[in-house]
This record gives structure tokens, sequence and C-alpha cells, in this order.
């Protein structure tokens, strides 16, 4: 699939310059990104769990794993789930509503941080004894799994590829003014439409973030358009 999307951004583009290629990987990948992280979407689910070892009385955890997307639960050895994720402000409002601070089994957990690209876990309350687990998560969007996109939704990669590289350059060509606003409105209504047939979820009003550490390089492909 990164060839033909890659093929189909430089007629877009109307460039096809070898080296520019690598810029669009980085269009491709930012957004497949965004895309992966969206929805909990059935075709991203690691065929994997990823292995843990919980500490007694230890309650914060560096993965090894770097792919985790959404974390969906810690299961035992025989599948069952032990463990429930909860965001952040949802996890603390569960711990704070616990008046019971003591170790012991492990009810919810949450995602802390990163650490070097390493997710850090946080477990509520400790345990009590070391256990080891599973954790069963959804990948996030990388080069590596974009062939597991459904193929009809190749287009929506496309789309949002092209919303983000767009907008710097409608101030300065006329052929981007009307193609800026047009990439946009599919990108959401693809998106929306993959959301609602994928996971039977209506999706929220939404609005195209792009993390901090790929501005800098969105803004190289930019400069290259």
């Amino acid at each position: 699939m990164l060839d033909e999307l890659t093929g189909l951004f430089q007629l877009k583009i109307q460039n096809q310059d070898a080296s520019y290629v690598s810029h669009i990987h980085t269009v491709i990948k930012t957004t497949w990104a965004l895309v992966a992280a969206r929805a909990d979407w059935w075709f991203l689910e690691s065929p994997d769990p990823l292995e843990i070892t919980l500490t007694a009385d230890v309650d914060t955890y560096e993965l090894e794993a770097k792919n985790i997307g959404r974390m969906l639960h810690i299961a035992d050895s025989a599948g069952r789930v032990i463990w429930t994720y909860k965001g952040r402000r949802q996890f603390n409002l569960y711990r704070a509503g616990r008046s019971d601070t003591s170790s012991g089994t492990t009810k919810v957990f949450t995602l802390r941080g990163l650490k070097q690209a390493h997710p850090v876990i946080q477990v509520y309350p400790p345990p009590g004894s070391s256990v080891s687990a599973y954790l069963h998560y959804k990948e996030a969007g990388t080069l590596d799994n974009l062939h597991k996109l459904p193929v009809p939704w190749s287009k929506v990669i496309l789309h949002g590829g092209m919303s983000m590289i767009a907008p710097p350059k409608a101030m300065e060509a006329g052929r981007w003014t009307g193609l800026t606003a047009q990439e946009d409105q599919a990108f959401v209504y693809w998106l929306s439409e993959m959301v609602r047939l994928e996971t039977g979820a209506a999706d929220e009003e939404m609005e195209l973030v792009v993390d901090d550490h790929l501005q800098s390089q969105l803004d190289e492909v930019n400069d290259l358009c």
C-alpha cells in the first residue's frame, strides 16, 4: 500500500522526483499515526499481547514495546481480564475515591507517559505479590503496519496528508487555494465514515492536530512542494 499511496501523492502534488519520496513517506507516516489513534480499530489489535511482570508494592512500569497505541486491558495467562485501562483523569479520580491505599489486587491502570519512546504505565493499587500478566493493545500507526489498513480507506490517508501539506502554499500559489479546503473536507468526511462503518460509533467533530515532534518534518515537506 505504501508504494500505491506514494504514487498517488506524486500525482497530486505533480512531483515525480525520486528524491522527494522520503518526504511523501513522512506525510503518510504522520497521517496514518493520526488515523490509527483516532478510534478503536479492529484491524490494529496486536495478535501478540505483551508479557509484563508486576512486582509487589511497585506501581509504575516501563514497557519494552514501542508500537503500543491504545491499551485495552491486562489479562492473566488464561485470557481473563483482571486489570482495566482508564484514561489518566479517570484513573486519578478512581484512585482519589478509594480509601484503601494498601497493596492488593490491581484493579486499574493508566498510561503515565513515555520514557525514551517506551510507554510507562501506573497500576492502582500496587500488587501485593509478583504477578505475570499480558497487556492487550492496539498497535500505533507506523509504516511497518500500514498494510493493515483496509484498502478502501487508503483515501483517508491521501486526503489527510494533502490537507496537511497544502495550507502553507495557499497563500503563495493559486493552484493550492481550492485544494486546501477540498482535501480537508474530504479527509474529515471519509474519516468520519471510516469510524462509523468500522467501529459502529459516530465520530466527534474533528480537528487535524499534528504532534510537535513531527511538525518540523512537515515544515520541510511544505518547503519542497
